[in-house]
């Protein structure tokens, strides 16, 4: 549970200064225990004072093309660096001391760390990204929940501005935004979430009931509509345009312009020219050695008529089954 829903974060306030470790890292991509590796890392505590900060020479990855065109680290800023697995005795010392880990999206930063080896305290977390986003107060209709918004904008709110995506510069700030929200007790500040805890519960759940409703709502619509006369045409229209899709991909259908198929089955029918335009060859054979009797012929003057009345697209195409029955 946030700690703006628990309504007590004694256990944030109460921690000394020195145990409060804020820290931020910057990597080669997403993937935290697969391909992706730490670039950099910076880690401040309460006061201020800055426990690490350095690029870190990834292990395995030599070049992250994607990465370095938000974060502008090149592979030749951390070639002289030292590795994760060089710096573990010196971090797992820092983090030893946490009482508090604060971080911006906490959870990526952690999952990169305990990948890389660092072992992480069991203690409060406070996550700046998350708690900060009932301040801002946007709700994400589709997930239900407070929409996040970037440090920079977080920062901007309590008028720290800094350059983003460095990993020494975003743990300033995200330092200075978690300052600022556990004095921020203006109305509709961090404080006054915390202290109305259970109406921001009631809220959230009220929100999430009104999305939960409206979603049902529009799918019984969709129920009824489906079993409607409309919705029941427009269903069996679906059902006819994937039918003759297949149909295409399986040869059993074909489309053709309607100008030359009917002309073709008035002027050249008894000898099957329609047939074998349409691509039905084996009619077409069959056309050509009965043609002496004309039944060919009144055969393809039926079909001329049946498709001048056929609906053409707006290319002026028809489609023609291979086999007639077909449908």
């Amino acid at each position: 549970m946030p700690w703006y829903d628990n309504a007590d974060i004694s256990r944030i306030t109460d921690a000394p200064r020195e145990g409060v470790i804020c820290f931020d890292t910057e990597t080669t991509g997403l993937d935290a225990g697969g391909r992706d590796e730490i670039l950099q890392l910076s880690v401040v505590d309460g006061t201020g004072a800055v426990l690490f900060s350095d690029y870190v020479r990834p292990e395995h990855r030599q070049r992250w093309p994607k990465a370095q065109e938000v974060n502008g680290i090149t592979p030749a800023m951390v070639r002289d660096k030292r590795t994760m697995s060089e710096l573990l005795p010196e971090l797992n010392e820092i983090f030893s001391r946490a009482r508090v880990l604060v971080a911006y999206n906490l959870e990526f930063d952690l999952r990169f760390l305990e990948a890389a080896g660092v072992r992480v305290p069991t203690c409060p977390h406070f996550d700046v990204m998350k708690e900060f986003a009932p301040v801002a107060g946007k709700w994400d209709e589709r997930h239900g929940d407070w929409r996040w918004v970037k440090l920079g904008q977080r920062a901007r709110h309590y008028g720290y501005r800094f350059d983003a995506h460095d990993a020494l510069e975003d743990t300033k700030a995200t330092l200075r935004c978690f300052d600022a929200m556990l004095s921020d007790d203006a109305p509709g500040g961090y404080l006054s979430l915390v202290e109305g805890g259970r109406r921001r519960q009631e809220e959230s759940a009220r929100r999430r009931e009104e999305y939960e409703a409206k979603r049902r709502g529009e799918e019984e619509r969709r129920e009824r509509y489906e079993s409607s006369a409309e919705g029941t045409l427009e269903r069996l229209q679906r059902e006819e345009n994937a039918r003759t899709e297949r149909a295409f991909a399986s040869g059993d259908a074909k489309r053709v312009s309607k100008t030359t198929y009917v002309a073709l089955a008035t002027l050249l029918g008894w000898i099957g020219a329609h047939e074998f335009y349409a691509g039905r060859t084996a009619r077409g054979v069959l056309s050509v050695v009965f043609c002496w009797t004309l039944v060919p012929w009144v055969v393809a003057i039926i079909q001329a008529v049946k498709m001048a009345r056929a609906e053409a697209e707006p290319d002026g195409s028809i489609v023609v089954w291979k086999k007639p029955n077909h449908r």
